[in-house]
């Protein structure tokens, strides 16, 4: 973490909960109902939203400030 970006180290730490789970899955045996692997989904879709850097400026200034 020391030697990457902060918004690598923000999106691969935001990703701890979905590998711990997968870890469980294929290593622990553990069963996941659809609703987990969809909250694991929604993580994941959340952290490569925050991760990604817009091409457009949404709320671009019109006016200049006088």
């Amino acid at each position: 973490m020391k030697h990457t970006s902060p918004t690598q180290v923000s999106f691969l730490l935001g990703l701890e909960p979905v590998f711990g789970g997968l870890f469980a899955h294929w290593w622990l045996g553990e069963r996941f109902e659809q609703l987990q692997w969809v909250g694991a989904g929604l993580i994941v879709l959340a952290a490569m939203f925050i991760s990604v850097k817009p091409k457009y400026k949404f709320f671009a200034k019109t006016k200049k400030p006088i």
